[in-house]
C-alpha cells in the first residue's frame, strides 16, 4: 500500500490507529498518509526524519478548505509523534486555525460591508 521509505511505519501506524479509530476515521487517516506517501515517492525522499521543509513542501500541496487542511496536518502530526517515540526526528507542524466563515458572517454590519 505505502511505498516511501516510511512504509513500514505509515503500515504499522495505521495498523496503530484502525484498533482504536471508527472505521471512517481510520479510512481518512490512511488517505492523508497514502497522500503523504505518494509525495515523498515523486519528490525522491529517501530519508527517515520528516524534516519542516519536506513537511512544508508537502503542506503547500494540499486543497479543500482551512478545517480540511487542518485535519490533513493533524493526521501528519500524529504520525510524526509516532516516529520520534521510534527514534526517528520529525518535525511536528502547527495546526492552522481553521476560518468559520459562519463565525464571520454573524458579525457583519452595513459598516464592515
Amino acid at each position: 500500500m505505502f511505498n516511501s521509505s516510511f512504509a513500514r511505519e505509515m503500515t504499522d501506524y495505521l495498523e496503530l490507529r484502525t484498533a482504536v479509530l471508527s472505521a471512517s476515521s481510520a479510512s481518512n487517516d490512511r488517505r492523508v498518509l497514502l497522500l503523504l506517501d505518494q509525495y515523498l515517492v515523486l519528490s525522491g525522499f529517501q530519508g527517515k526524519e520528516l524534516t519542516e521543509d519536506i513537511l512544508s513542501a508537502w503542506s503547500k500541496t494540499l486543497s479543500g478548505k482551512s478545517k480540511t487542511v487542518k485535519e490533513k496536518l493533524a493526521v501528519v502530526r500524529g504520525f510524526g509523534k509516532y516516529l520520534n517515540t521510534l527514534g526517528h526526528q520529525s518535525f511536528l507542524p502547527t495546526l492552522p486555525k481553521a476560518v468559520s466563515y459562519t463565525h464571520l458572517r454573524a458579525h457583519e454590519t452595513d459598516s464592515y460591508l
